[in-house]
């Protein structure tokens, strides 16, 4: 394992969260199809990536943690914002909350870089790539098939972002952006809001003010298939989570199940530093459609149709709603 993965391992390992849990394979039977002859085998993912969709479940972090590093205790967590000290919580940026542990935040933890990598699979995890980021994906890996990501439906997305202070990673004048927009219609019809997703599959900053066109998408669409090994859904986390072991092995942990990164508590932290944080009324929040992003709209449906005919391939009982 390279330095730079060492050092990305060593950011998602300083911190445990207070969870006991064991390995528990059996969490995931509950979603399992009666009537299946043939089933996949899992075979294992070296040196995969995270493509991290902002607002698309940090959480997932969790998942991809214990499966490259099966000796971490099972509570290893990404931490919960309610969960932090005064002086932990330092590191989060005074306009906009970041994730905890990015390497300029490593302090005196270097030491730890050592022996929590003696805990984990040396060819775990992209040597050129940082562990935990919102690095779109980069022309040296579009056809490499080892990038895992978890797909979050737009409107779902969008809302979230909106109530995230107007989170808008990688737009240049986001300061303009949050005192402009007043409501979630104008947030999202500023321009690099919408299309996250996919922009992010063909190298684009999530929030980057690039124009998709039909020949961008249907790269973007492509890249599902040549570099992403792994595609699950938001609005399914836990059949995405035993879906993901279905396909890769490793044991499941009850961690891997939480929301560590609840949005009511980033909001809550985000007040308790001064900072106001827009709020969607009931009225605001159907005020946004599918039409509003129609190219991540696009893009779900087609990395749906990915995760349904995976889940049948692996055994899963297909939900009502997906059929």
């Amino acid at each position: 394992m390279s330095q730079t993965s060492l050092t990305n391992l060593c950011l998602l390992t300083l911190l445990f969260g207070v969870i006991s849990s064991d390995g528990d394979n059996e969490l995931c039977t509950i979603y399992k199809s009666k009537n299946v002859e043939t089933l996949s085998q899992p075979n294992t993912l070296k040196n995969l990536y995270w493509i991290h969709f902002p607002k698309a479940g940090t959480s997932f972090g969790n998942t991809v943690l214990h499966y490259v590093c099966p000796g971490l205790p099972p509570s290893a967590s990404i931490p919960r914002i309610e969960d932090l000290t005064e002086d932990q919580r330092k590191v989060f940026s005074g306009s906009l909350v970041q994730l905890l542990l990015h390497e300029e935040n490593i302090g005196d933890n270097k030491g730890m870089i050592l022996s929590e990598s003696r805990k984990c699979r040396s060819d775990g995890f992209e040597p050129t790539r940082r562990v935990v980021s919102h690095d779109p994906i980069t022309l040296d890996l579009a056809t490499s098939r080892r990038g895992v990501a978890m797909f979050r439906h737009p409107v779902n997305r969008l809302i979230s972002a909106y109530n995230h202070n107007k989170h808008a990673f990688g737009l240049p004048n986001h300061k303009k952006m949050r005192k402009k927009t007043s409501n979630v219609k104008e947030y999202v019809a500023w321009r690099g809001i919408s299309s996250c997703q996919t922009k992010m599959m063909v190298g684009r900053l999530c929030a980057e003010p690039f124009d998709v066109t039909e020949r961008i998408y249907q790269q973007a669409e492509l890249r599902l298939s040549t570099s992403l090994a792994f595609i699950g859904l938001v609005e399914h986390w836990n059949l995405s989570i035993c879906l993901f072991h279905a396909m890769f092995g490793g044991s499941t942990h009850k961690v891997s199940f939480e929301n560590v990164r609840a949005g009511s508590k980033i909001s809550d932290f985000l007040s308790e530093k001064g900072i106001h944080t827009a709020t969607l009324n009931r009225s605001e929040s159907v005020s946004i459609s599918e039409n509003d992003d129609p190219w991540d709209t696009r893009l779900y449906q087609a990395a749906t149709n990915i995760f349904v005919t995976r889940l049948k391939q692996y055994g899963f009982a297909i939900p009502q709603e997906l059929t």
